[in-house]
């Protein structure tokens, strides 16, 4: 007890409950950084399906060649679309990971991205208007 009258709790559970909300934090961040990402992906993927239909006509009059190149690109598009997905689930689990063993410092990172997220979205939308 202290001093007050109240029982002490020991630090042990005090510190595992922020490692387990640091966690939490880190874990939002990236699923948010993961989403925004996809999202970016599948309208560059829509882009270069649309520019592909409409390109399609005029490659119907042009030599093979094109047309494998065209199919090239897609693939290609498709394959670095995977790839950042993989490497961004690679990164969330190093993240819940680090924030586990370091809780105070996942935090401070985690609010630091965060502000530095809201500014390029301020900034971007700035930049439409």
């Amino acid at each position: 007890m202290n001093e007050i009258g109240t029982p002490i709790k020991p630090a042990a559970p005090q510190g595992q409950s922020v490692a387990n909300k640091a966690a939490e934090t880190v874990k939002d961040g990236v699923r948010s950084a993961q989403n925004a990402t996809d999202q970016m992906l599948d309208k560059l993927s829509s882009k270069v399906n649309d520019v592909g239909s409409q390109a399609a006509p005029l490659l119907d009059e042009a030599p093979d060649q094109a047309r494998k190149l065209m199919q090239q690109g897609r693939e290609a598009l498709h394959d670095t679309s995977q790839m950042l997905k993989e490497r961004a689930t690679q990164a969330s689990e190093l993240a819940v990971g680090y924030a586990k063993d370091e809780p105070m410092k996942a935090m401070l990172i985690a609010a630091g991205v965060g502000a530095l997220l809201m500014s390029l979205l301020v900034m971007m939308a700035r930049s439409r208007d």
